[in-house]
């Protein structure tokens, strides 16, 4: 039975979407860009002088990854309007990077969505560095170096030429394009987005981690509030187990985590059973005892996660699983056992906990706090 009033929307609308967290998060990785973009350029031998590389593209990559695509693509528009003021081209150069941030971003971004992994950010990474390479060839080689003629040089492409010649002692007219492209543009570019490529897989766990901690700190301060007084039922069957995690899933949106509390063989994976039916998932939910971690498809761009951390033994290896991706994502309900081995991690998200105690054989006290933050 698959329900259609579950109030998980296939699309978060932009009041949903720009929540003052995710507001936080941008605002973090769009100035750590624009100070990389602005004061840390810097040329390299054997490259044209008005060529240089800068690592703004890491916080571009690291906001696609953990906001999404469009969280990437705002960190881009962001970047480019808050360096216009102080473009030397006319805004030509910024423009350039706008186009080729956004096509890097995308590509990156998009199939990590499809796959948020370890081996998913290598794909994507991977499949983006050449496709953005490819595009920055057909760019300078029909658009930006006339741009750069006509409105710098006046059309006097003699200018043009005098400043690669170091470099490129019989350039002509004819065959600037022969060496600029070949011997600059692509060499350059592969540089650029490979090492921001490596730098983004580098850090992105350590990275997510530190701006959890600082931004879901200051989110408990501001709305950690009381808990109302928990609903506590009686279940006298695994049958009526599963019909109240049933219930529970219509209240349950995107961004979600049930906190399930049980000794072993109470039926909290019974519950999670419950929860996953009710929310139109129809296979058979198992434990994730052993993989840590169990990511089923609602839709097309919602998911349920139901993870079991009682085998985890550390923040970092919390990481590693990537699980961490889908706790308070807006498009994800989580479900998690045993979470007290990450509780750290669930600093600011908004929680619904369940204790499920035995009673005897078949009975259960299951006690359902009403969401929180924690």
């Amino acid at each position: 039975m698959s329900k259609t009033s579950v109030p998980l929307k296939n699309r978060l609308s932009l009041k949903e979407y720009f929540s003052a967290k995710r507001i936080s998060y941008l605002g973090v990785f769009t100035a750590l860009s624009v100070v990389l973009y602005n004061f840390g350029s810097f040329n390299l031998p054997f490259f044209p002088p008005f060529l240089s590389i800068d690592f703004s593209l890491v916080p571009i990559l690291l906001g696609g990854f953990m906001l999404g695509p469009l969280g990437g693509v705002i960190i881009v528009v962001c970047r480019f309007l808050l360096k216009m003021p102080l473009s030397r081209t006319f805004f030509i150069g910024e423009s350039a990077d706008l186009f080729l941030g956004l096509c890097f971003v995308l590509i990156a971004s998009l199939i990590y969505k499809q796959k948020r992994d370890i081996k998913g950010a290598l794909l994507g990474l991977g499949i983006a560095i050449p496709i953005t390479t490819a595009f920055a060839i057909l760019l300078n080689r029909y658009v930006l170096v006339y741009a750069y003629v006509q409105v710098l040089f006046g059309g006097n492409w003699d200018i043009l030429l005098n400043m690669v010649r170091p470099l490129y002692a019989d350039v002509t007219r004819e065959t600037f394009f022969n060496y600029f492209l070949w011997a600059a543009i692509v060499p350059l570019n592969l540089l650029s987005f490979l090492s921001s490529a490596i730098i983004t897989f580098l850090l992105y766990k350590r990275l997510q981690r530190v701006v959890d901690k600082i931004i879901n700190s200051t989110f408990a301060k501001s709305k950690k509030s009381k808990a109302a007084m928990p609903e506590t039922i009686i279940s006298n069957s695994a049958e009526e187990t599963f019909e109240l995690g049933e219930k529970l899933s219509d209240k349950l949106s995107g961004g979600a985590i049930v906190l399930l509390t049980g000794d072993l063989g109470t039926g909290k994976t019974v519950f999670s059973k419950g929860i996953a039916k009710g929310l139109g998932l129809n296979s058979d939910i198992t434990s994730p005892t052993f993989t840590i971690m169990n990511l089923h498809k609602l839709n097309e761009n919602s998911s349920f996660c139901h993870i079991d951390a009682y085998r985890l033994q550390s923040e970092s290896e919390a990481f590693e699983t990537g699980i961490t991706d889908h706790i308070g994502d807006n498009n994800t309900i989580c479900v998690i056992e045993w979470f007290s081995k990450i509780e750290s991690l669930l600093k600011g998200q908004r929680c619904i906990p369940v204790s499920i105690k035995t009673i005897d054989e078949n009975s259960r006290e299951i006690t359902v706090n009403c969401e929180r933050v924690i």
